[in-house]
């Protein structure tokens, strides 16, 4: 699952079990992250990256332009 593996790359500790998402909180680390070509999984990367102890880079960012064209 994208999200899954998103917020991992980013440090956060999340999990699925049966039908339910599990995500602890915490202060996300930087890395490089795709957005898996969905603009919900690269905005969701984004705000991530606003809180981010480091650096995150979004591969496939322009996806977004679905949701805001002419952002990027």
């Amino acid at each position: 699952m994208a999200i899954v593996e998103v917020l991992s790359n980013l440090g956060i500790r999340v999990w699925i079990e049966g039908n339910d998402l599990f995500i602890t909180g915490g202060q996300p680390n930087g890395g490089n992250v795709s957005s898996h070509n969905d603009h919900r999984i690269a905005m969701m990367a984004a705000v991530c990256a606003l809180g981010a102890k480091a650096k995150v880079v979004i591969n496939g960012a322009e996806c977004v332009s679905k949701s805001y064209p002419g952002v990027l």
